[in-house]
């Protein structure tokens, strides 16, 4: 898989495939609507004020998943960490995943299509 600031190229089946982002967030089912760009759909994000509103804790220096209070974060967290950003040890969050749980929180449409491979 190779990708790019317009897109993705992969093989899957003998079969190449050369897709835009906007053309992947589609054939994976997001909305039309959701926003590649994380940032722009989260110009208000503010990583401290959020880990505090979801942790009660103000220091949001090294977050972990166990420190997240509502269940329902933590396990879309923890399906994240499984899914899109799959890695060994999912217990500490990364930005990225912080991000999207604003988004979430906010209910903003964003698409992960571009997340995983930027």
């Amino acid at each position: 898989m190779k990708t790019s600031q317009n897109g993705v190229t992969f093989r899957m089946f003998n079969l190449d495939f050369d897709m835009t982002w906007s053309a992947l967030n589609t054939a994976l089912g997001c909305d039309h609507d959701c926003s590649l760009d994380l940032n722009f759909a989260i110009h208000d994000f503010d990583k401290t004020r959020l880990w505090k509103a979801i942790s009660g804790s103000s220091d949001s220096s090294g977050p972990t998943a166990r420190e997240i209070h509502n269940p329902t974060l933590r396990f879309i967290h923890y399906w994240m960490f499984v899914t899109l950003f799959p890695r060994t040890n999912g217990f500490h969050l990364q930005d990225v995943e912080l991000k999207m749980l604003f988004a979430m929180v906010k209910k903003r449409k964003v698409s992960h299509a571009r997340l995983c491979h930027t």
